[in-house]
């Protein structure tokens, strides 16, 4: 209705005064016409696709009754060429879901290739040291712990033998009171005993002042023990930072937490990479099969460029049968469509032509609406058999 509009614009100029009825039969004359003409391009697009669909039919069939003077040793050629690409068909799609699912993941490996074994064994390496020094640093904390129960024992027996020396010592004291008041009531008699008592109490004073000087030394000895432990075990969880600081670096870098997860994903690259090889020569193969069959069938002047999971209805006698009566049939539906199409476009045209050569307007402008069309439904229809 826009294109009518502007061809009305177009056109000549009316007189600004007219009778309301004039003007609406107008209108009502000019969607009439509009219908019409939209209707005959769209009936002329669908026979014009109607005509190509035929055109590809009937060459179908000119290229089916071909097959009939193929060789019957071709056929058995192509039927073999056939068992191959079903071979390949299934091994393509195993490869293409393989490489679907995992290609994707690993593709970032490429940029590693040169390096990704040195880089696993330099994880590994990191590994194992970060292990041994997780063990040393068990190792010197039960030490530690061992230590620090060794020097609680020892200041047991130092409290004990302190506290006998100190024992011994009042006990000393108490008996040089007790000797010197019986010395002055016994006498002489009193000093042999004494004498032995006084050897035994300095024999148990010597003694207890060795232990207590032994106890001391072996605190001594623990407590510089302790701290070359202390020592060693902030080293150790220095390196093992450090380590850890490295790994965490190459974990990052290959998105990976161990260098056994590396591994694996290096295998499965390496597989998805000879998969990738493995897919380009089976399409390699597909192609060199397409070849092969198109070259057999050139030989009779047969022209296939179908996908080649056809040949097996083209080269078995019963599917071609089926395929000749069926492709007939199409041939004769699709021309009774065209004739069907064709009938109707024409009443609409006798329909246009009718109004046309009725037109009543002043200055015949449905005439030129209709010529307008008429001259965009050849430009159309022109457009249209490009596409086609």
């Amino acid at each position: 209705m826009a294109f009518l509009q502007s061809v009305f614009k177009r056109g000549s100029k009316k007189d600004e005064v007219k009778s309301e009825s004039i003007e609406a039969d107008f209108m009502d004359s000019l969607k009439y016409v509009d219908s019409l003409c939209n209707s005959s391009m769209n009936l002329q697009k669908e026979k014009l696709k109607e005509e190509k669909k035929l055109l590809d039919t009937i060459e179908l069939l000119d290229q089916l009754k071909k097959y009939d003077d193929v060789d019957p040793n071709d056929l058995e050629l192509i039927d073999k060429l056939m068992v191959e690409y079903q071979t390949l068909t299934r091994e393509k799609e195993s490869l293409k879901s393989d490489l679907m699912l995992n290609e994707k993941k690993y593709e970032d490996f490429r940029k590693y290739e040169d390096t990704i074994d040195d880089s696993i064994k330099e994880i590994r390496n990191y590994e194992d040291n970060r292990d041994k020094l997780s063990n040393d640093l068990n190792y010197l904390k039960a030490e530690q712990g061992a230590l620090k129960f060794e020097e609680e024992k020892l200041h047991t027996k130092f409290k004990t033998v302190e506290n006998l020396f100190y024992g011994v010592l009042l006990s000393t004291c108490v008996f040089v009171i007790v000797f010197s008041g019986l010395y002055f009531i016994l006498g002489e008699s009193i000093i042999l005993p004494g004498t032995v008592i006084a050897v035994i109490i300095i024999f148990w004073i010597m003694w207890l002042f060795m232990i207590e000087g032994d106890l001391k030394l072996d605190l001594e000895k623990n407590k510089l023990k302790q701290e070359k432990v202390v020592k060693m075990i902030n080293k150790v969880k220095i390196k093992i930072v450090n380590l850890e600081a490295d790994l965490s670096f190459q974990y990052k870098k290959y998105d990976v937490s161990s260098s056994a997860a590396l591994k694996n994903k290096w295998v499965i690259y390496k597989q998805m990479k000879s998969k990738r090889l493995q897919y380009n020569e089976v399409f390699t193969d597909y192609f060199d099969i397409y070849e092969k069959i198109e070259d057999i069938l050139n030989k009779y002047n047969i022209v296939f460029d179908d996908e080649i999971s056809v040949l097996k209805e083209l080269t078995d006698k019963k599917e071609k049968i089926k395929l000749k009566e069926s492709t007939e049939k199409e041939i004769i539906l699709t021309k009774n469509k065209i004739e069907k199409i064709t009938k109707e476009q024409t009443e609409v045209i006798n329909k246009l032509k009718f109004v046309r050569e009725n037109d009543d307007s002043e200055n015949g402008t449905l005439k030129d609406i209709i010529d307008s069309y008429l001259s965009q439904f050849n430009e159309d229809t022109d457009s249209v058999l490009q596409d086609i």
